[in-house]
């Protein structure tokens, strides 16, 4: 299908499955690529992983399109692109996950969560901003230099708290291969309308993750849980974009709602049914 639906590595840690059984699930469920999630550059894409990589992408025909390098509190605890002092780590951090991306699958997307930067942070938001500005024309200006764009995922309660905020980012950085990741789990917690915030984004969009959520609340449960993504995959016809999509389901699994596995397989038969509909319709 089109765009390309992949899988994130990251929907099967907390069961514990090793690389090989990622990639045989996710061909065996019809995925068109894997996205790896990276903490640390060098341990999730340490030379023996990108090996172990590079050998299933091939064993399984199902490449590594897409790397997302995700900053949680409990990992930069005093802050991450935001803080003067964290900056500089974090920007190596996301630019070495980019080479890696680029080098070693010929990925085009790196994906930035900066969830470090949260709005409880004793630093007012005021001085968090331009750090983070320069934080990412730094990383966009870098990823760029090596054929990669930069798509930045907001989240409620963070700095980048909503699609608005990320976009007034993407303004105020200023650089083409900066753009949007669109996590629909994310935009429905804030209270966003799916359609509304994909022609709002438009051609900045540059990635997208699909979660559902019954309301206002984090729930990481496949797409189509509690929302019919049909009028999703219209609006992604008309905004024309053809990049792809990740499944991002890490919370359903980890609490035990569905298993790995069963959770792969219903979010991939939700977005293909639903891009059916929206593509019947017309």
């Amino acid at each position: 299908m089109t765009p390309k639906l992949l899988n994130a590595d990251w929907n099967y840690w907390p069961e514990g499955h090793s690389a090989d059984a990622i990639w045989s699930s996710s061909s065996e469920l019809g995925f068109d690529g894997i996205e790896l999630g990276v903490y640390d550059a060098d341990v999730e894409l340490s030379a023996e992983r990108v090996a172990t990589y590079q050998s299933l992408a091939e064993q399984y025909d199902l490449p590594v399109a897409t790397v997302l390098f995700s900053m949680p509190p409990t990992r930069w605890p005093e802050g991450g692109l935001g803080d003067p002092a964290q900056a500089p780590p974090a920007i190596e951090q996301a630019v070495a996950t980019a080479r890696v991306g680029a080098e070693a699958f010929g990925c085009t997307v790196l994906g930035v969560w900066p969830g470090a930067d949260t709005l409880d942070r004793t630093t007012r938001p005021a001085e968090v901003w331009p750090t983070l500005v320069a934080s990412f024309r730094s990383i966009a200006e870098q990823a760029a230099d090596l054929g990669m764009e930069v798509a930045v995922e907001y989240k409620p309660l963070e700095m980048l708290a909503n699609a608005d905020a990320a976009l007034r980012l993407c303004d105020a950085v200023d650089h083409p291969a900066l753009g949007v990741l669109l996590d629909t789990g994310h935009a429905l917690w804030v209270g966003e309308d799916l359609p509304v915030v994909l022609h709002l984004v438009g051609d900045r969009l540059k990635h997208v993750h699909l979660g559902d959520t019954p309301g206002p609340v984090e729930a990481d449960l496949p797409p189509g849980w509690h929302h019919d993504f049909t009028a999703f995959m219209t609006a992604i016809d008309e905004i024309g974009y053809t990049g792809a999509m990740s499944l991002d389901m890490y919370g359903a699994v980890e609490e035990g709602v569905l298993g790995s596995e069963a959770a792969s397989r219903y979010g991939y038969d939700t977005m293909v049914s639903a891009t059916a509909r929206a593509r019947g319709r017309r």
